[in-house]
Parts: C-alpha cells; sequence; structure tokens
C-alpha cells in the first residue's frame, strides 16, 4: 500500500491496527487486541484499499506471522519480514535480509 499510496498521491491516513501500549518513557509494555484473525485482517485492508480503487492482489504485503498469511496470498507481491516464520518464509519469493 506505500508503494501504491506514492504511485497515486495518496496520503497514509488510514490505518487500522492492535493498540500498542507504551509506559512513560516509551518502552512496549504490551498491546490491545482489535484485530483477532487473519480473515479479518484481510477483510480490514480490503475495505480501506477499496475506498482508493485499489485491490490488495496489486499491493506488495510484508508479513511475519501466520496472522498475515490471508493477506499475502491474496497478494500477487507477498514479502516475509527479516523476522518470518517458516510458513511465511515458504509462502514468499522475496525475503527481506536481517541487518
Amino acid at each position: 500500500m506505500f508503494a501504491r499510496s506514492g504511485l497515486f498521491n495518496i496520503p497514509l491516513t488510514d490505518f487500522r491496527s492492535n493498540v500498542e501500549l507504551f509506559n512513560g518513557p516509551g518502552v512496549l509494555i504490551g498491546f490491545r487486541s482489535e484485530i483477532t484473525s487473519g480473515a479479518e485482517k484481510l477483510d480490514a485492508a480490503e475495505q480501506m484499499l477499496n475506498a482508493y480503487g485499489l485491490r490488495i492482489r496489486d499491493c506488495q504485503v510484508i508479513g511475519d506471522s501466520e496472522l498475515d498469511l490471508p493477506l499475502m496470498k491474496a497478494s500477487l507481491r507477498p514479502i516475509a519480514s527479516p523476522f518470518a516464520t517458516e510458513r511465511v518464509r515458504e509462502l514468499c519469493k522475496i525475503i527481506l535480509p536481517r541487518k
């Protein structure tokens, strides 16, 4: 979606994610789960993209866990993050390196 937004000059103001919880000094201490399944994640992404006339299949999807698999399977360009599970890595032709 980032690449497409640059291509079409769409501002990145839409997103949906689990809420990250930080302590006073900015250390991540947990999160409040709002997206609980891969199907729900795919549905939320498709709804957001549809508002811009885009399709998930035309987007590059970077993922690392089983929760990302429905999104990645719907994309023609799935990419595994450096810390992706083996199952995610098996799906992808591109695996980002660890630095």
